[in-house]
């Protein structure tokens, strides 16, 4: 985390990798779904916890989300999409004075797309960002290089058969802690014709196919991002930081051809903050792991 008032004129990068336009739980590499235009509505909670502090704390995070993308290319070789997605993350601490308020947003605009040729694909995503606290949205003014993010990502796969196939790329983001890249790799299989095996790392999922539109998929994924906050009077500025391991079951209904609803049930574990006191102390505290619920709705045109 930088220290109150830095302000280096770097552009922050992250990943939001997202190519499958359906509710799957984490990120899809292995779909082979065709690319749609969509509106997707997300809200979710996850439980108080405590905090690892001295004296007595706990946290409480709610998210909303709204995300969208328009399919602008689609030919067989090639599939293309541009998107607004926005997230609102409260996190609540209680017994704790922070420099913020804990009220973080995110607005991001995806360019992602798909490259195929005879057994292979690849997958890239460009998405510039915002992730700032409330009041600097309010106060546009102060939205600088340290509140913006560049979302970066790439992954090739190559199929080994009709049932299989191997991939490998690399990511950029905060899901781990500060800013790093790190590789993707692991294997797609499809077992029977209902299952897909996602079995990658950082992102692992198994999704089952049931009739009438219903699904399930386990999934367990790194999660997180940093945000850039003011204090309350706009004086004073730093970063905010979660991250944690999310694992969970998805359910997901496809009730016609165009709607789909779902519903997460999430623990996430090894859970760490990085925020500034009101006095100026940076402190980084873990979080007890906490159990809470997604709910999800998407209309696809």
């Amino acid at each position: 985390m930088k220290s109150i008032g830095q302000t280096p004129a770097i552009l922050l990068i992250v990943i939001g990798l997202f190519i499958s336009q359906s509710l799957q739980a984490t990120t899809n590499y292995c779909s082979n779904s065709t690319a749609r235009h969509f509106i997707r509505v997300e809200v979710g909670n996850l439980g108080q916890a405590q905090l690892d502090t001295a004296m007595p704390a706990q946290v409480k995070i709610t998210t909303s989300a709204l995300n969208s993308a328009w399919v602008f290319v689609r030919e067989q070789q090639h599939t293309s999409s541009i998107g607004f997605n926005f997230q609102y993350t409260n996190v609540d601490l209680e017994s704790i004075d922070a420099m913020t308020n804990g009220h973080l947003h995110t607005w991001d605009f995806p360019l992602e797309g798909r490259l195929s040729s005879t057994g292979s694909e690849l997958f890239y995503d460009i998405t510039p960002a915002i992730s700032v606290s409330s009041n600097a949205l309010k106060n546009p003014e102060l939205i600088d290089a340290d509140g913006l993010q560049l979302n970066l990502g790439m992954v090739y796969k190559k199929n080994i058969s009709l049932e299989s196939a191997w991939l490998a790329g690399f990511r950029s983001d905060y899901r781990f802690g500060p800013y790093k890249a790190y590789p993707v790799v692991g294997v797609c299989m499809q077992p029977a014709r209902d299952w897909d095996l996602q079995l990658a790392v950082p992102d692992f999922s198994i999704l089952k196919r049931f009739n009438r539109g219903l699904s399930l998929e386990l999934f367990a994924e790194p999660v997180g991002n940093q945000w850039h906050v003011f204090s309350k009077d706009l004086t004073r500025e730093s970063d905010f930081g979660y991250n944690a391991i999310a694992i969970g079951l998805s359910a997901q209904w496809h009730i016609s051809a165009s709607i789909n609803v779902g519903v997460v049930i999430e623990n996430q574990t090894n859970r760490r903050l990085s925020f500034v006191l009101d006095d100026n102390t940076l402190i980084e505290v873990k979080a007890e792991s906490s159990t809470g619920m997604i709910l999800k709705g998407e209309v696809l045109f």
